[in-house]
């Protein structure tokens, strides 16, 4: 895997063996990447590109009955701090109370009136820390963001493409199958975490607006905290755009 796609020397070897292989009748799988997870080409795909890394929206809440909240901020750009009242448990999105001004060095004090409150700060961040790109048995190096086409653009060019022109335009010549390794949005932590994360875009809100036909930005806190039948119904939409963003 020393210069892993770019090594001419590496590449004949490669085609030699393969072309052996197929030769003596062995059923072959092309297996598209370096390590787990698939979409990187070894870091390929994100060299002279650090904008197409993977991204995400970082939550931390906190609920209240009155009097004071405090609330650290996630790592990030601010996106929204506000608190928000709860009817049977419900958040109540159209009667928010904005909180910008309450934080400092990236802290959010404030002091709830009596009633029932869900206060929120959300973030947008490149997701690396706590995410198997982070703690892969592979290299730890940052990942692309699979809801963004030219990332992944440039992985196919990097690697399909590249085994295209090395054995045949047709790789179904050579293998039966392509192995591609657990591809991520990188939107789950494997250890504990003070806040929770939504997969994001820089395109997000463009393809949710052209494809739900509906703004995203006022929804965001209801994909993390029931709303009733408006909220649920954001989460389908959401998950549903991501989905197909993905695919």
């Amino acid at each position: 895997f020393h210069e892993y796609l770019q090594n001419e020397a590496h590449w004949r070897a490669f085609k030699r063996a393969v072309e052996r292989a197929h030769e003596a009748g062995f059923s072959l799988w092309l297996y598209d990447e370096k390590g787990y997870p698939s979409a990187t080409a070894g870091g390929l795909v994100l060299k002279g590109h650090p904008e197409w890394q993977a991204r995400g929206l970082l939550v931390a809440e906190t609920t209240s009955e009155g009097g004071p909240v405090k609330l650290e901020l996630p790592p990030g750009d601010l996106r929204l701090a506000a608190a928000f009242p709860t009817r049977n448990g419900d958040l109540q999105l159209d009667t928010s109370t904005n909180l910008d001004r309450q934080i400092q060095d990236r802290t959010l004090t404030w002091q709830a009136p009596k009633g029932s409150w869900r206060v929120m700060v959300i973030t947008e961040s490149p997701l690396h820390e706590g995410t198997h790109a982070d703690m892969s048995l592979s290299e730890h190096i940052p990942y692309p963001n699979l809801l963004d086409p030219a990332p992944t653009a440039r992985f196919l060019e990097l690697t399909h493409a590249a085994y295209a022109q090395h054995l045949s335009q047709n790789l179904g010549d050579y293998f039966v199958s392509t192995f591609t390794d657990e591809p991520s949005l990188m939107s789950l932590f494997l250890r504990p975490m003070p806040y929770r994360v939504l997969p994001w875009s820089a395109t997000l809100n463009e393809e949710f607006a052209k494809r739900r036909g509906t703004a995203l930005e006022p929804l965001i806190p209801a994909l993390v905290a029931d709303a009733g039948p408006a909220g649920r119904r954001a989460r389908y939409q959401y998950w549903q755009t991501i989905g197909e963003l993905t695919a």
